[in-house]
């Protein structure tokens, strides 16, 4: 027998998590951009440059942070929720192990680095700037996220808050 999904204790509505709209929007473009240059541009005409290089960092940490971030939520008990909406689930503890001791959105910090990535890889400017637009949204949903887990989990949230950095470990 299969393991049941987490029942919702709260799901925010789009009037709320507004900012994953404009954020998945704007990185599907950015993305489809990069792929629009090497194909129509470049006709898949591939070369190593510095950019391409530089890009390699980026996705082998987005990826690694993205696994270990599942991984440690999975351990939680969480399991893979299967929306991009912001929600607390029935029972949810607050998950401050693994590499949530050292900041609070190590997900988002692989999403960040990722989408970087993805453009970079394909040297495309226009890909690159247009998910650099993308993220700024994300930034505005972690703002979204903290006032809803300050809600659910109060004192132990702000406590927790005071401990760790948002995305990137000892500086923000």
């Amino acid at each position: 027998m299969g393991e049941t999904a987490p029942t919702d204790k709260v799901l925010l509505d789009l009037r709320k998590d507004w900012a994953v709209v404009p954020y998945l929007g704007l990185i599907l473009v950015g993305f489809g951009a990069s792929l629009w240059e090497v194909i129509v541009s470049r006709q898949f005409q591939f070369v190593w440059t510095s950019n391409v290089i530089a890009s390699i960092p980026f996705l082998l940490l987005g990826g690694l942070m993205r696994g270990l971030s599942r991984s440690t939520l999975m351990n939680a008990g969480l399991g893979m929720l299967e929306s991009s909406r912001l929600r607390i689930v029935e029972d949810q503890k607050l998950v401050t192990t693994g590499v949530y001791r050292y900041i609070r959105h190590p997900l988002y910090l692989g999403e960040f680095c990722r989408n970087i990535g993805i453009p970079l890889f394909f040297n495309s400017l226009m890909g690159l700037i247009i998910i650099l637009l993308g993220n700024l949204f994300l930034l505005i949903r972690i703002g979204i996220e903290e006032e809803m887990l300050v809600e659910e989990f109060g004192e132990e949230y702000i406590e927790y808050r005071k401990k760790t950095k948002r995305i990137i470990p000892f500086v923000y």
